[in-house]
């Protein structure tokens, strides 16, 4: 009978360069061996996805169940697109805001619509990471260990999160003896775990949210760090109004949206995070926290809308790349955007549907500030029925969420 491999348990507070510890993570992976680290909702388990044999030990550690998928690590949103290909546009948007942190996400048959799949891995690897009905789960962790651990992995990694029992019965275990050289890959560990790395207690935090994606919606599977409202907001179309100071046109602009798209849907505006839209203004020369102008403010008031709470925000490159639509006031304002970011073009539009552009009113007097508050009226009801068809062409939470 081989002998049982011992557990190196690494103390990273007390280490002197941390980054030996997570080549040392790197070595045990690409030995085949399993190793549980920290991650920002507890502890996780990590083996590489080319390993079977660990991946099996892996998957009794966390305690899945033999058909359920085993999560895929990644670092980015973008690489989603290396393993699938997918038409949920929630599942994009979930990912592309919420990641690197709290959230698993998993892809039903159906909800995914090709295999993009790393070359190195083998028909039986494939179908070790596949759930047995064909999902697939994926995770960008938050915690910077793990985060190095997938840059420095040579292929893909597998994280699987670690029940607060279980994370405890592995740290509290007297650990084994270290070993040099590094012991056989055919031993085991008598823990499950061949090391060990803990930068301090993590338990009693929140769980991991998790999110199933399918044909017809998505629904929280597990409830975690992040609510339904949190999601949903997370989840919605994002639209941006983008002007020079933002305090005069964008946030006129933001403020009617809010007010006629709430009118159409039949709810109070709070409650359009929940319907499925976010609306926002910036501006490209915006200072922070300033209020919108006088003139700004009457003309809302005229309409039943308070923007005396609105605060300017510059633009910035988070926002740009979480809207999914981006309406600026004139056709200098799209040119600035596109040109620092030729990505955006897809997604930039100019307000008035006719394209020309929306009159600066700053500096002006009422009268001016009136007529462009009625110019942006008129732009965004010809807008909403583009707004809604996005909307509608969208997957949506089911009533089980």
């Amino acid at each position: 009978m081989a002998p049982k491999r011992a557990v190196e348990t690494i103390d990273l507070s007390k280490s002197v360069d941390r980054l030996d510890e997570v080549f040392r993570a790197v070595a045990c992976l690409s030995r085949g061996g399993v190793a549980v680290l920290p991650t920002e909702t507890g502890y996780a388990a990590a083996a590489s996805a080319l390993a079977t044999p660990a991946l099996d030990r892996l998957r009794q550690l966390a305690g899945l169940p033999d058909d359920d998928p085993l999560p895929i690590a990644l670092r980015t949103a973008e690489e989603l697109e290396d393993w699938i290909a997918t038409d949920s546009r929630v599942g994009r948007r979930l990912a592309r805001r919420a990641w690197p942190g709290p959230l698993t996400l998993t892809w039903e048959p159906g909800a995914w619509t090709a295999e993009r799949l790393p070359q190195a891995l083998t028909p039986e690897q494939r179908r070790r990471l596949r759930g047995g009905d064909g999902r697939w789960t994926f995770r960008s962790p938050g915690h910077s260990l793990p985060r190095d651990l997938i840059r420095w992995t040579s292929g893909p990694v597998v994280l699987a999160c670690l029940t607060p029992d279980r994370a405890r019965q592995l740290l509290e275990s007297p650990p084994s003896a270290k070993t040099d050289p590094p012991p056989p890959r055919s031993c085991e560990s008598p823990r499950g775990a061949d090391l060990i790395l803990d930068d301090g207690p993590r338990f009693g935090l929140q769980r991991v949210t998790e999110v199933t994606l399918s044909t017809t919606g998505w629904r929280i599977t597990q409830p975690g760090t992040f609510s339904l409202e949190q999601l949903q907001r997370m989840a919605g179309i994002f639209v941006l109004f983008v002007c020079t100071g933002n305090t005069c046109r964008s946030p006129m602009a933001q403020a009617l949206c809010r007010k006629l798209l709430a009118e159409r849907l039949g709810c109070p505006p709070e409650e359009l995070p929940q319907r499925g839209f976010v609306i926002a203004s910036a501006g490209l020369a915006a200072h922070w926290q300033q209020p919108a102008s006088e003139h700004a403010i009457d003309a809302m008031k005229r309409r039943n809308i308070h923007l005396e709470d609105h605060l300017s925000q510059p633009i910035s490159l988070e926002l740009v790349r979480q809207a999914d639509w981006i309406l600026t006031m004139t056709a200098a304002h799209a040119e600035a955007l596109i040109d620092h970011l030729p990505e955006l073009e897809p997604k930039v539009t100019l307000l008035d549907p006719q394209g020309c552009d929306v009159a600066d009113p700053f500096g002006g007097d009422a009268h001016d500030y009136e007529r462009v508050a009625a110019n942006i009226e008129s732009f965004i009801r010809q807008r909403l029925d583009d707004l809604l068809a996005l909307h509608h062409n969208d997957d949506h939470p089911l009533p089980s969420a």
